[in-house]
């Protein structure tokens, strides 16, 4: 199992429990010393001495890790090591990021997970696991989530 760190789309339950087909427990994070950033569709980590960087982090199994970089469109994100700090303490970490960020870009701040329209993100994730998002949504307010 690797320990993820996710900051994007991934937060989104309803997008993370699509990606893996499970839910998964999770818990919020920090990345210090970075910051996130937006150019066209792409949302990524940039070094940055005064960021800080929220998010969650997950266990991942080997099977996850392949769904998630489908997802994240490797090569493009590109998974990296870094340390989080989850409850105070600093822990070893994988998080996906562009190797450089978009040219043209702009910092965001943590409400942001990416531009591209939250009902197109659905649509790429439907067809990738090849369910319709009703099913998802009926499962989730059946065992009382929403």
């Amino acid at each position: 199992m690797a320990l993820v760190f996710v900051y994007g789309s991934m937060r989104e339950p309803i997008v993370r429990n699509k990606v893996l087909g499970r839910i998964v427990d999770t818990e919020e994070a920090v990345l210090h010393g970075f910051q996130e950033v937006c150019g066209g569709d792409i949302l990524t980590i940039v070094s940055h001495p005064d960021g800080d960087v929220k998010g969650i982090v997950f266990d991942a199994s080997p099977e996850d890790m392949e769904k998630m970089d489908e997802w994240e469109g490797c090569p493009e994100y590109r998974r990296m090591e870094l340390e989080v700090e989850v409850g105070g303490t600093p822990r070893k970490a994988v998080t996906y990021a562009t190797p450089e960020p978009p040219r043209y870009h702009e910092a965001v701040g943590d409400d942001v997970i990416a531009s591209i329209p939250l009902k197109e993100i659905i649509r790429t994730v439907e067809a990738m696991v090849r369910k319709p998002l009703r099913f998802f949504l009926h499962f989730r307010s059946a065992r009382g989530e929403g």
